[in-house]
């Protein structure tokens, strides 16, 4: 857990600015896949077309699904 908290502190500072979701985000990524080279991660991202279209996708914006709700 400490490891956690470690990770939450470099990288919500001021001067990167981040909100909590980009930093929940962030530290997702870095913990869960801390096992695997960048190279492999990469990789991993490439050889999964699904995921990477989902990545793309504006979907995931607030801002988005309001423009969708207004039509």
């Amino acid at each position: 857990m400490e490891r956690l908290f470690s990770l939450i502190n470099v990288q919500w500072t001021k001067e990167r600015n981040l909100n909590v979701d980009t930093v929940k985000s962030i530290i997702t990524v870095q913990y869960n896949f801390k096992h695997i080279n960048c190279q492999e991660f990469y990789n991993y991202l490439s050889g999964n077309k699904t995921l990477l279209k989902q990545i793309r996708s504006a979907m995931k914006y607030s801002w988005y699904a309001k423009k969708e709700e207004d039509g």
